[in-house]
């Protein structure tokens, strides 16, 4: 993480952008829970088709369910 200050996510709110990068951290752990089962994102219709949504606090994913190995 020293080699920058923050990251620009797509599809996110324009006003929030840019995210400090202390958020990828959250994000990352959040997908860890995803991908060990232990969470499972709510339904969701977004203009790139259905999905499942989860939050992390400051952060989120859409992801497809059909998508996600170990």
């Amino acid at each position: 993480m020293p080699d920058f200050d923050n990251f620009l996510p797509g599809h996110s709110d324009l006003h929030a952008l840019p995210l400090p990068k202390e958020n990828i951290d959250e994000l990352i752990a959040g997908i860890e829970l995803i991908l060990e089962g232990k969470i499972v994102g709510r339904e969701e219709k977004t203009f790139a088709g259905d999905g499942l949504r989860c939050d992390f606090g400051t952060t989120g994913i859409v992801y497809r369910p059909e998508g996600v190995c170990c």
